[in-house]
């Protein structure tokens, strides 16, 4: 699940209060299986069909969470080598090639600020499938 871009500053910095996901990864096939979806307090003020209906979105939601991680982990992947192909390498050739060494510290300085706005994205995305499936959970479960 993509962000819009034009939501990105929306959910940059502002994740939903009532949702925390925890999740624990088998080793073998790296296969998702959510614990948590909902913070302590936001689970405590369900009443007992409620809980029920929690337990039954963790279970479902399992596969949801699985895309979102690899998603995340595509695109840190993805970045890091388009940022090495494309920044680190030219710099590091410019730099062989007598452009001088300041040539390698501004190209490793956007390279820095490119992968935060790398991982200012992932966050961004993050929030956002949080933001859905809580909101998910309030309709169809609630």
């Amino acid at each position: 699940m993509r962000v819009p871009l034009t939501k990105i500053s929306r959910y940059l910095f502002k994740p939903n209060p009532n949702v925390d996901i925890r999740y624990l990864e088998n080793d073998i096939d790296g296969r998702i299986k959510t614990t948590e979806f909902l913070t302590r307090d936001a689970a405590e003020g369900l009443d007992e069909a409620g809980r029920e209906k929690h337990q039954e979105f963790i279970r479902d939601i399992d596969e949801e969470v699985q895309k979102q991680m690899r998603q995340a982990s595509f695109y840190r992947y993805f970045s890091i080598a388009v940022i090495l192909l494309l920044l680190i390498l030219p710099t590091v050739i410019l730099g062989f090639f007598g452009a001088g060494n300041l040539t390698i510290i501004v190209g490793i300085y956007y390279a820095f600020f490119t992968y935060l706005i790398v991982e200012g994205y992932i966050q961004a995305n993050r929030n956002y499938f949080e933001d859905q499936l809580y909101a998910k959970f309030q309709k169809e479960y609630l």
